[in-house]
C-alpha cells in the first residue's frame, strides 16, 4: 500500500493547490487508494503540517522506506532460522529487493521529489513495486485456488507477515483473521444476546454461541498449530469444520446482523481450508 500512496502522491505532486496543512493532506490523500493509510502515514510525521505537495511525497517516501527497513530485517532473521532450501533461496531473493528499494529507489524518489520531477520518482515507485512483485504473485496465484479470490487477496495483503511469507505462512495469516473475525462475531452475538426478546431468535443465537465455542476453542487452534507441526490434513479437516458451523449460524439467523458477520468468518475458512489443501 505505501508504494501506491507514494505514487499517487506523485501523480499530484506538482498541482499547484491552495490548502491548509489539515485539508492539503486530506484532499491528496482522496487521490490515492488507500486515504485512511494515506491519512495515517502523512499525519504521523508532523514535518507534514507545514509540508507542500513535494514534501508530503518525501514524507511518504520515508514511510515507505520504513516499511521495507522493516521487512528487510524480518526476512534477514528468518533466513538464519530456517533449514529449508527453497524458503533460504526465497528469503535471499527478498533481501535483494529490499536491499534495491532502500538504497536505490526510495531515495531516488525521495530526490525526484526534491527536484521536481514527478516522473521521475513514478518510475523510481514502479521499480519499487516490481521489487515486491515476488510476494504479490504468490498471494495471487495462491488466492486464485481459493473461493472468494477478492477477499483472500485482501486479507493477506493486509498483514505485513504476507510480503515474506511461503503457503504455510499465508496459511497462517488466513487461520488467524479466521480467528480475529470468529472472535468478534461471537462478542456480537453474546451482545445480541443479552437485549433479544424474541424465544426463536434466542434458541438460534444459543446455538451460534455453541458454534463460535467449537471455531474459537477448537478448530482454528488445532488448525493452527496443525500447519505450524506440518500437517496440513488437519488443518483442512479443522477449517472444513469451523466453515460448517459458521454456515450453520448463518442459517440459523438469516434476519438478524449476526448474518453478516457469519458469512465473513465462514468465507474466510473457506480460503483458510483451501490454502491449507495446497500443503497436502
Amino acid at each position: 500500500m505505501s508504494l501506491l500512496v507514494l505514487e499517487a502522491l506523485f501523480c499530484f505532486a506538482f498541482i499547484p493547490l491552495s490548502h491548509s496543512a489539515d485539508s492539503l493532506i486530506e484532499s491528496t490523500c482522496q487521490q490515492t487508494p488507500y486515504y485512511d493509510f494515506c491519512i495515517y502515514t502523512l499525519q504521523s510525521d508532523p514535518r507534514s503540517s507545514t509540508m507542500d505537495l513535494p514534501g508530503l511525497a518525501c514524507v511518504a517516501g520515508n514511510g515507505l522506506n520504513d516499511t521495507a527497513t522493516d521487512n528487510l530485517d524480518l526476512v534477514s532473521g528468518l533466513l538464519g532460522s530456517t533449514n529449508n532450501a527453497s524458503l533460504d533461496k526465497a528469503l535471499k531473493v527478498c533481501i535483494g529487493s529490499y536491499n534495491t528499494i532502500i538504497k536505490v529507489d526510495v531515495p531516488g524518489a525521495i530526490e525526484a521529489a526534491q527536484r521536481n520531477n514527478p516522473n521521475l520518482g513514478i518510475d523510481y515507485t514502479r521499480d519499487a513495486a516490481k521489487q515486491v512483485d515476488t510476494s504479490n504473485t504468490l498471494i495471487e496465484t495462491t488466492c486464485e485456488k481459493t473461493p472468494f479470490v477478492d477477499l483472500c487477496i485482501s486479507t493477506l495483503k493486509s498483514d505485513p507477515r504476507s510480503s515474506t511469507a511461503d503457503v504455510a505462512g499465508l496459511a497462517i495469516i488466513a487461520a488467524d483473521s479466521a480467528y480475529a473475525k470468529a472472535n468478534s462475531t461471537s462478542n456480537q452475538i453474546a451482545a445480541l444476546l443479552k437485549s433479544a426478546t424474541d424465544p426463536k431468535l434466542i434458541k438460534a443465537l444459543n446455538s451460534c454461541i455453541d458454534s463460535y465455542n467449537s471455531i474459537l476453542r477448537v478448530d482454528l487452534p488445532v488448525a493452527i498449530l496443525a500447519i505450524d507441526k506440518g500437517t496440513p490434513k488437519v488443518a483442512v479437516e479443522r477449517a472444513t469444520d469451523a466453515e460448517n458451523e459458521a454456515q450453520k449460524c448463518e442459517d440459523s439467523v438469516t434476519s438478524s446482523p449476526i448474518s453478516g458477520s457469519s458469512k465473513a468468518v465462514h468465507d474466510l475458512c473457506g480460503i483458510l481450508q483451501s490454502i491449507a489443501s495446497l500443503l497436502l
